[in-house]
Order: structure tokens, then C-alpha cells, then sequence
């Protein structure tokens, strides 16, 4: 089983008393979710996963088994270059502008017309007061594209921004497994994924600091990797 939350020690435990009052004898595999998209994602047990939805994460696994993550620290702790965090900062830009201490950008009329506000004063009203979840924030990076695909230069700082601290989350966790040569890295995230310039600019990246590795989108879902893992487990992989 593979749930956000699940790979920290005191989850594992709950859970797995869960499935056992439920009736499985059975031999359990209890982490998070960003393991079993690991393995399904690369469709192997070894590589690197890059994922940036409304979170972000990094996570990797080398041909010893030894496991390394960077990021997933939540919202106020990191997530840095997700969905909310450039949903965040295209707030903050429009507020800047607003105010003077920034330069006009295209993505403020898109972003007001999109949440039906009037003003940059009514986003006060929008994000302390009426209840919006970090998914409501996450859904305004769509908008970053928009602002790129206009060159608009708030909005290309924001990505290029973005694309660097996934970069730094990879690079880390590969230093960490000292992964070599043609290795794998699998990008996932509805942020990531649905972003052709948060994307490329990742991609650029990485054919300059690891030239050799194969960047690639997820092969299988997570489900898949969840299978993979329960067989490795029963050693019938």
C-alpha cells in the first residue's frame, strides 16, 4: 500500500494494525506514495522520480537498494517548484505589481478573470477568508504557461525559478546514490507533466548537469508500481 503520509514510521505502524484487525496474515509493504510511483513510473526499482503536483517531491533508488529523498516537506516547510508554490508566488507577483514594487504582468487580468475578482484587493478576500484549499492555490500555476507563452517576465522567473529547485532536489538525491552515467529520471505531477515550459526548462537542466541520464514520463501508474513492489516483495518479480 502507497498513501501520502504513509512512509513516516508511526503511519506504517497505524496502518498496518488497520490491515491486520481487517484480517490479513499476510506479509505488508507499507510506504508513501511517492515510492510506488517510483516503481511504476520508471516501470524498474531503480532511477530517479521528480514529481511536482500540488506538492513536490524527489525520490530515488539505486542497484544497492539504498533510498534517498529530497523535498515533500509540505507547504510551509518546502515543497518548493509545486503547484502551490508557483501558484503562490503568481499571487505575490500580481500584489508586487499592484503595488509598484514590481512590473505589470500579463498573468494579473488572466488570474482575476479566471477567479471572477474585480481587483487585485479582492485575492485578500480569496486567500485568507474564503476557505481555499492549497489545491485552489496549486490550480493558478496553469497560469505561469499562459504568462510564458506571452513572454511576460514575472511569469518566466516564476518557472525558471520553479524548474531550478526540482533540479536541485534531483541533483541532490543523485549525489546522495552516486548514479552514474545513463540513469533514469521519471517526472511526474500533474504541475510538472502539464507544463511545457516547466518541463523543458527541467529537461534543459538536467542535459547539462547529467548529460548522459534518460529523462523520461512516467511509463506505468503508481498502481502498477504498487504491484512491482508486492511482487518483489513475494519475490515472484
Amino acid at each position: 500500500m502507497g498513501a501520502a503520509g504513509a512512509g513516516r514510521a508511526a503511519e506504517r505502524e497505524a496502518i498496518t494494525g488497520i490491515f491486520r484487525e481487517m484480517g490479513f496474515g499476510c506479509g505488508l509493504v507499507i510506504t508513501d506514495d511517492v515510492m510506488i510511483s517510483l516503481y511504476g513510473g520508471l516501470d524498474s526499482n531503480i532511477g530517479v522520480m521528480v514529481i511536482s503536483g500540488t506538492g513536490s517531491i524527489c525520490l530515488g533508488r539505486n542497484k544497492e537498494g539504498k533510498i534517498s529523498r529530497s523535498g515533500g516537506w509540505g507547504h510551509i516547510l518546502g515543497d518548493e517548484g509545486s503547484g502551490y508554490d508557483i501558484g503562490r508566488r503568481i499571487l505575490t507577483s500580481i500584489m508586487r505589481s499592484y503595488d509598484g514594487r514590481g512590473p505589470k504582468s500579463a498573468m494579473s487580468p488572466m488570474v482575476l478573470r479566471y477567479l471572477g475578482l474585480e481587483g487585485p484587493e479582492d485575492l485578500v478576500e480569496y486567500v485568507y477568508r474564503s476557505g481555499k484549499s492549497k489545491k485552489d492555490i496549486a490550480a493558478l500555476a496553469a497560469f505561469a504557461d499562459e504568462g510564458c507563452a506571452v513572454n511576460d517576465a514575472a511569469a518566466l522567473s516564476i518557472i525558471e525559478h520553479a524548474a531550478g529547485e526540482l533540479h536541485l532536489a534531483a541533483v541532490t538525491v543523485i549525489g546522495s546514490l552516486g548514479l552514474t552515467g545513463a540513469l533514469e529520471i521519471c517526472m511526474g505531477g500533474g504541475t510538472l507533466t502539464g507544463s511545457r515550459y516547466l518541463s523543458g526548462s527541467l529537461i534543459k537542466r538536467f542535459g547539462i548537469s547529467h548529460p548522459a541520464a534518460h529523462v523520461i514520463p512516467m511509463r506505468k501508474e503508481a498502481a502498477w508500481g504498487a504491484v512491482r513492489m508486492a511482487m518483489e516483495n513475494a519475490n515472484l518479480s
